[in-house]
């Protein structure tokens, strides 16, 4: 079966291609043959080329403004190119390209699956899209709560449990100039205000106050100019000094889970939460935000705890909880990776899509 796939993206910006690289470079290839478009090169077609991944360059620009005058044209091209390549299924990876691939499968009478990784706000676009193409996949129960639930499947995301295992790696910790013995606490994602920062930093304070040899530290990169450094002043305000560490982007993120002894998601709107399936698989007790596709993944006092939105003294009293109860990291951890082994592997997540792709394309 030839699928094509349609991303929006050249460049690896969030969970939605790091999804579906790792699906691609699973699949089988014996069944599927994929061919994927994308607007520009980047560093997601960096890592295709270096899977030997077929892509081609195509934009698609956002159905809005004068770039509507565009749209003909990038539909006869992916016209000309489906036909081609006897194309028999689309897979778009967002909302953009979508639009695009049910225009082109209805033309061609071929299915297409709509894969929607953030609750859709049901907007126009997302109307046309949801009424029009064959199949929609969502990535939570959350997510795809108000879509056609007669023509949908919740597939979760994947992580290779290999490369995010329990593997205790102090590097991290003394490129940080870390103590000995000292509680360290983390969170990794893009630093953006929907992420919770701020309320993490409210609650280390409380934390801090009441045990003294805890520590936090702070990965991402800036996506919103600025907010680094409103997050800093943050920390500066509540006297935490050297309590928190913000080290910006990194590549080698099993590496730095395993230096960690708790990790917490502090965000209010994960639709689904990669980074916590992430954790879990290196063995980390998570602490999270019960709310979103959160509660989905992390099992309050089974694999972790999840708090309320907002509370601060919940946060801090859960941070607590999980360091002065030695026991606890260590079940919850064990736990976690049982989870994610059973729920959350990349194994999971091919076996559920390509069993997807072979009812459509009957």
């Amino acid at each position: 079966m030839k699928i094509l796939y349609l991303e929006s993206y050249g460049d690896i910006v969030g969970g939605g291609q790091v999804s579906l690289l790792y699906l691609l470079k699973n699949l089988n290839r014996d069944g599927f043959i994929p061919l994927v478009v994308v607007p520009n090169e980047g560093s997601l077609t960096d890592e295709l080329e270096r899977h030997k991944i077929r892509f081609e360059i195509l934009p698609m620009p956002p159905l809005r403004g004068w770039k509507n005058l565009l749209v003909p044209i990038t539909v006869k091209r992916l016209l000309y190119l489906a036909r081609k390549e006897k194309i028999d299924l689309i897979h778009s990876n967002t909302t953009n390209s979508a639009l695009y691939g049910v225009l082109v499968s209805r033309i061609l009478k071929i299915p297409h699956i709509w894969w929607v990784r953030v609750e859709p706000r049901l907007n126009l676009p997302e109307k046309i899209v949801a009424h029009l193409t064959t199949y929609i996949a969502v990535v939570s129960e959350f997510v795809g709560a108000r879509l056609p639930q007669e023509r949908l499947s919740v597939v979760y995301n994947g992580v290779d449990t290999e490369r995010f295992k329990p593997n205790r790696d102090n590097r991290f910790r003394r490129e940080l100039g870390m103590p000995d013995g000292v509680f360290l606490v983390g969170t990794v994602g893009q630093l953006l205000p929907y992420k919770g920062h701020k309320f993490l930093i409210r609650a280390a304070k409380r934390a801090t106050e009441e045990e003294k040899n805890i520590r936090f530290v702070i990965v991402g990169g800036e996506r919103k100019k600025g907010y680094r450094k409103e997050l800093e002043n943050e920390t500066h305000h509540f006297e935490l000094g050297d309590a928190i560490s913000f080290v910006g982007f990194r590549k080698d993120i099993p590496s730095v889970l395993n230096s960690l002894d708790l990790f917490v998601c502090p965000s209010t709107a994960e639709h689904f939460g990669r980074v916590i399936i992430e954790a879990m698989s290196c063995g980390l007790p998570v602490v999270a935000i019960n709310s979103g596709g959160v509660p989905e993944i992390v099992v309050d006092n089974v694999t972790g705890i999840l708090v309320p939105p907002g509370d601060i003294s919940a946060l801090a009293d859960a941070i607590l909880y999980i360091k002065r109860n030695l026991e606890e990291p260590k079940r919850m951890g064990e736990n976690g990776r049982k989870r994610v082994e059973r729920y959350f592997s990349i194994e999971k997540n091919v076996c559920l899509t390509e069993k997807m792709y072979r009812k459509l394309g009957r």
